[in-house]
């Protein structure tokens, strides 16, 4: 597990400066936001985690469900003792990432779906944030923040492109214009130009992410 992250909302200021003004969609359960985490083996992480939560919601009503992959450093027995309103989803070993998620977004009862690593220390009103951001802009089916490494570096979340550029890794013979076209293409593909404060994204990773559920059911 790498070194925690921050994230901060990448909506702009206007949109998000108070959620008085954001006309709530009615849930039939009164949820508005599912978080959901699979772990492995971080439970000192995942307790930072965890303890960020509230402040990053303020206004909302929300669940957190863990997915744990068999994990054997006391994290399910953290979960039970420590947080004890936390919905936990034990699995016998280490599936990997997107079953157990999936496992998650499943049993999720919120209007608005979170993807969340464990590692993550989530800043105070960014999800409250993202849920406005998404309340207010309805077309929009996935929305990511910005998210900044431990010593305030950015952590690239997201990438123009639905694919990666390949097919011209052999420099050998290439001329000098193929390969500088090669490196356009790149580099628009990892949004390097692009003003990090808010872009519109072919891909984002799914480190921390929001889903529009109703767009998710819509897609199945």
């Amino acid at each position: 597990m790498g070194e925690s992250s921050y994230s901060q909302p990448r909506a702009n200021q206007q949109s998000t400066n108070s959620l008085e003004s954001v006309k709530w969609g009615r849930n039939m359960n009164g949820i508005e936001l599912s978080i959901c985490i699979v772990n492995y083996e971080a439970r000192d992480f995942l307790r930072e985690c965890l303890l960020s939560l509230p402040d990053a919601c303020p206004g909302l009503s929300w669940e957190v469900i863990v997915v744990d992959n068999g994990s054997r450093d006391g994290s399910v027995a953290m979960l039970r003792e420590e947080f004890p309103y936390a919905r936990v989803i034990e699995n016998p070993g280490n599936l990997g990432y997107t079953l157990p998620m999936n496992q998650a977004l499943k049993e999720a009862q919120g209007r608005y779906l979170i993807q969340l690593n464990p590692d993550t220390l989530v800043k105070a009103g960014a999800f409250a944030a993202l849920a406005g951001y998404m309340e207010q802009h309805p077309q929009v089916g996935i929305c990511t923040p910005k998210v900044l490494n431990r010593d305030g570096t950015l952590h690239r979340q997201y990438r123009a492109l639905t694919h990666r550029p390949t097919g011209r890794h052999a420099w050998v013979g290439q001329s000098r214009k193929a390969v500088l076209a090669f490196w356009e293409e790149f580099r628009r593909y990892d949004v390097h130009h692009t003003d990090p404060q808010q872009v519109t994204a072919g891909a984002i990773a799914g480190g921390v992410l929001e889903l529009n559920k109703k767009h998710r059911e819509a897609t199945r």
